[in-house]
Formats: structure tokens, C-alpha cells, sequence
């Protein structure tokens, strides 16, 4: 009986760590406004060592890019394109059998928008997938 405990504790014991969810990358989100109404939205990544995040463009047949998609918000105008602080590393991934691209420690993004009304209260929400 002693021994059947035993290995019940064992399979618990194992499903547990299994179970645990690693997060290698940290988002932090910030808005910064430069006057009443053009500010920028602030992405600050920590990339964990030996993680990546793959890059915005990838071709067809690879993993999946990294985008950042923003809610329309009425009175709210994103101006231009998701900008990283850095070009990403470029090389030829064995596995996928493709150039791909991604960085490897820790990135910034900014997206500049411009509000229509500096005396209204805006909420910007989105989706980010990596």
C-alpha cells in the first residue's frame, strides 16, 4: 500500500512542475504624451537570457511575427508604423529553413498617436501576439 502512495505522490509531484507556465518576456506599457494632443505608446520589453522574440516581418512558412494591433478609438489617430528602438538579428533559422529575424535581450516599441480633443479622456487598448 506504502508503495502505491508512493507513486501516486510521485505522478502528482510531476504533473505539478509540468504545469508551471514560464513567462521569459516582461511587457511594460507606458504613454507619454509630447504635447496636448500627439503623444507616443511606450513598450519596454525584458527578454530573459537564452529567449527571443521574434521580429514584425516574417515570411510565409515561419514561426509567427510579433504584432501589436491597437483598438480604433474615435478622436484617436495612430500616426505611422510600430517602431523598435533597434533593428532586430537577422539570420538563417535550420529548423524553418528561412531567414528570420528577432531579438535576443531586451527591446523598446513606440507607436505615436494624436488625439483630436486634449480636454477628452481616451482609453487606447490592443492585442499583442508573439
Amino acid at each position: 500500500m506504502l508503495k502505491y502512495i508512493s507513486i501516486i505522490c510521485s505522478l502528482l509531484f510531476s504533473f505539478g512542475v509540468s504545469a508551471q507556465v514560464q513567462n521569459p518576456i516582461k511587457w511594460d506599457t507606458k504613454v507619454e504624451m509630447s504635447s496636448s494632443v500627439d503623444g507616443e505608446i511606450l513598450f519596454t520589453l525584458s527578454i530573459d537570457k537564452g529567449w527571443h522574440l521574434y521580429g514584425l516581418n516574417l515570411p510565409d512558412g515561419g514561426p509567427k511575427a510579433t504584432s501589436i494591433t491597437f483598438d480604433k478609438v474615435d478622436g484617436v489617430e495612430y500616426v505611422g508604423t510600430l517602431e523598435p528602438s533597434r533593428e532586430p538579428i537577422s539570420k538563417f533559422d535550420n529548423i524553418f529553413e528561412l531567414n528570420l529575424n528577432w531579438w535576443d535581450s531586451n527591446i523598446e516599441f513606440k507607436q505615436k498617436f494624436k488625439l483630436s480633443s486634449p480636454d477628452k479622456c481616451y482609453k487606447l487598448q490592443g492585442r499583442i501576439e508573439y
